[in-house]
């Protein structure tokens, strides 16, 4: 519920929580639906829903096997350059469920070397390292969605800079 933001966190959370609990066969159908339904939340400005949305968007990895593998990866065209972005948020839950739901992104793409190297890298190390990382893996997956992904994050890039921006200019 977009009017009431303690109801839609606690949705959000609880379905987070609920996901790995079902069975892929109630949920396989609705993951389209959900992706669309949660990304108003990913573009919040409350850091607490953004973490629970990426987190969703984490949890249906786990139903992204064999033919559903692909409409994952397909909606992952959408959310990865945003997820990549906010993993330097400042705010702890958010950079933990980006991170999260990267290695989750990593296992869908069954390309070894990312799941490895995601897994040794840690927020502290900041975006630029973690963009080297993604970049330096020549993950076939990824490669193939890249310019999808760069065209659909354009926007909120600029978005996200921008916002960054002013909060960096308002507390000098």
């Amino acid at each position: 519920d977009m009017q009431c933001a303690s109801v839609s966190l606690t949705a959000l959370q609880g379905l987070v929580d609920l996901l790995p609990s079902l069975p892929a066969t109630q949920i396989t159908p609705l993951t389209a639906t959900a992706s669309l339904k949660v990304r108003p939340y990913f573009d919040s400005s409350s850091e607490d829903h953004r973490a629970a949305a990426v987190s969703v968007y984490g949890a249906l990895a786990g139903f992204a096997t064999g033919e559903h593998r692909s409409q994952y990866l397909d909606h992952a065209q959408g959310w990865l350059l945003p997820v990549l972005l906010h993993s330097s948020s400042p705010h702890p839950a958010t950079a933990a469920a980006c991170l999260s739901t990267l290695r989750a992104l990593a296992t869908v793409t069954q390309f070894p070397p990312l799941k490895a190297a995601l897994l040794k890298y840690s927020t502290e190390q900041g975006f630029p390292a973690l963009v080297q990382l993604v970049v330096a893996a020549k993950c076939g997956a990824l490669v193939e969605i890249y310019p999808a992904c760069v065209a659909a994050g354009i926007p909120r890039c600029l978005t996200v800079c921008c916002v960054r921006g002013i909060e960096v200019l308002e507390n000098e």
